[in-house]
């Protein structure tokens, strides 16, 4: 499980010029507890839900928060197939438990996405505010001394 974790993590940092100790210990143990959550899945044991949501939760927080396309942080999640099936894992078993992975993934994603661009619209809307305070000061300051 190691080897799929250590794989997986590298594949999830690859498009990063530059490793973070604090951030690969972050992704590491997101992957962790997603990977562990997959093998139990697929030994037929139980998977503690809360656990791998606020896992699949962190990892998107943090793709999400990157500059990539969403085309291209999805394909790094779907990489874990890849990962599983070459390591003699059964291929339909793991594909339909890794699709259910990714279909949470992916709502999580899309719920990260929205709000950072909430908080984009917001910012915005703040600077133009301020922008604002400061025209209308200035036109006082001005229409004064004339």
């Amino acid at each position: 499980m190691k080897e799929i974790i250590e794989e997986w993590v590298d594949q999830l940092l690859s498009n990063y010029p530059i490793r973070v100790v604090e951030v690969d210990e972050y992704m590491r143990e997101c992957a962790e507890k997603i990977v562990r959550a997959i093998v139990d899945r697929y030994d037929g044991k139980s998977v503690d839900g809360e656990e791998l949501e606020n896992a699949v939760d962190d990892l998107m927080r943090y793709i999400a928060s990157g500059r990539e396309r969403p085309r291209e942080a999805m394909k790094r999640l779907f990489a874990l197939k890849e990962i599983f099936t070459k390591r003699g894992y059964d291929f339909a078993k793991i594909n339909e438990i890794i699709d259910e992975f990714l279909c949470v993934a992916f709502e999580y994603y899309v719920v990260c996405k929205s709000h950072i661009y909430e908080l984009r619209i917001k910012e915005i809307k703040n600077e133009n505010e301020m922008l604002k305070k400061i025209m209308e000061y200035a036109e006082k300051y001005y229409s004064k001394k004339q």
